[in-house]
């Protein structure tokens, strides 16, 4: 349970099965007068600033009015992916279109699709270059290409380098061998314009040239587009496509490009790793070869983590030189923990052989310790994949092995305070330092 300001309609928040750290989270509202619900999910940790989605006109009344008469209470946490998935069970569950008691208005669709087809995506790509090889292409006024708006496909601006090589080939060979530039038909969300789906350098380039006034291009109809059944998504993912890591006319794709698709995916509720191999095989499809894609996925993954975190105000704890109070709330803990029978070790997860080892190695300093019988680990991480690792395994084998080692060493005999010899059964326990801390300075 927290205790968190909020609108004069709730009267009371349950946060009972919140996490200490999540992705997203699914939450309900039950009106207290007439039993009616309301289900839904969202991301980033849950802190008041967020309260709702509902369309639903008696459900936003009940809400923003100053009669306590709702509770709130967060269901689950957990990865988007699952929160989506959760929401959408709970909904199809319920019959939400003809359950009286709801106020949600649709089921919700689960997170488990992934919104791009890759081998779809590639199947255009090669549909697109068909065309260019069949003359489908247009030279059109440049002035009204440029004004369109564009499906940004790069993290990073213009490369001047690149811009300056497109314009010194115009300028002695003209269009002929300009690459035309994509534009999608009919697709601008608002305005159902055109919008450009690539070369954002070679309409620099010509901007650049006072004697040139036209521009290649080659247009993909809405009957095309609807053939095909493209997404938004998936036109942005071809225009990577169509500067692939192979192509030497042509910027490359670069890993930035690469990494901001994936946070896009992770930011709409769609998995790229672990039980998937979806981010994988987005990246392998941009050209990426050999272990780049893993490590590629790997870092979105990591960059997604500290957005979120960022997000909730909160950053990973380092315990070490460059962060002296962290490194004194650990000698606290540690020294919490010392008596005359205790070892205590404090280190990182990083490498759990070399706890091991250090473990091991203060049990047979008998000079040291001689009548010590109880180890004590204070670990912390320095990293979200050291602890990954640390949850998903070497924890628990860490504690078996010194375990198992300490019971084949059988009881130590001490002496007490009366001189009287006991034996004292061998023990190991652990403590975890907090791995989050605020960000806020």
């Amino acid at each position: 349970m927290i205790n968190i300001k909020h609108p004069p309609s709730i009267i009371s928040i349950d946060t009972s099965n919140c996490d200490e750290e999540y992705d997203a989270y699914v939450y309900k509202y039950t009106n207290i007068t007439n039993n009616m619900w309301y289900v839904g999910w969202h991301p980033g940790l849950f802190d008041g600033t967020y309260w709702h989605s509902s369309e639903h006109e008696e459900f936003k009344k009940v809400f923003s009015g100053s009669k306590p008469v709702l509770t709130l209470e967060i269901l689950s946490t957990g990865l988007i992916i699952n929160m989506r998935n959760l929401e959408s069970k709970i909904l199809t569950d319920q019959k939400v279109r003809k359950n009286p008691l709801s106020y949600n208005q649709a089921g919700a669709p689960t997170g488990s699709k992934e919104p791009i087809d890759i081998e779809k995506c590639h199947g255009f790509v090669e549909f697109l270059r068909n065309k260019i090889r069949n003359g489908e292409i247009q030279e059109e006024k440049f002035d009204d290409i440029k004004k369109l708006k564009r499906l940004q496909v790069r993290s990073k601006g213009e490369n001047n380098d690149h811009i300056s090589r497109i314009r010194e080939g115009m300028r002695e060979t003209g269009l002929e061998k300009q690459n035309p530039i994509l534009i999608w038909e009919e697709v601008e969300p608002k305005t159902k314009s055109d919008m450009i789906g690539n070369g954002n350098h070679t309409i620099k380039a010509i901007d650049g040239l006072i004697n040139f006034n036209q521009i290649k291009t080659v247009r993909v109809t809405q009957e095309e587009i609807k053939d095909w059944n493209l997404s938004i998504e998936e036109m942005r993912y071809i225009g990577t496509l169509l500067n692939p890591r192979a192509e030497v006319p042509t910027l490359e794709t670069d890993e930035d490009d690469a990494i901001k698709i994936l946070i896009g995916q992770k930011e709409k509720g769609v998995a790229i790793s672990g039980d998937t191999d979806y981010g994988v095989r987005l990246i392998k499809g941009m050209g990426f070869k050999f272990k780049r894609p893993a490590n590629i996925v790997k870092k979105a993954e990591k960059l997604y983590t500290a957005k979120i975190r960022a997000k909730s105000g909160q950053k990973i704890a380092q315990y070490d030189k460059n962060h002296p109070e962290n490194l004194k709330h650990l000698k606290r803990k540690a020294d919490s923990l010392r008596n005359d029978h205790t070892i205590v070790i404090e280190m990182g997860t990083a490498i759990p052989s070399k706890i091991i080892r250090a473990i091991l190695e203060a049990i047979l300093d008998k000079e040291t310790y001689p009548n010590h019988y109880d180890v004590q680990l204070v670990y912390f991480h320095n990293a979200d994949s050291s602890m990954e690792k640390w949850d998903n395994g070497e924890h628990a084998a860490v504690k078996n092995i010194i375990r198992g080692v300490l019971d084949e060493m059988g009881p130590l005999t001490i002496k007490d305070e009366n001189g009287n010899k006991v034996k004292m059964e061998r023990s190991f326990n652990t403590h975890g330092m907090p791995h989050t801390q605020s960000d806020i300075s």
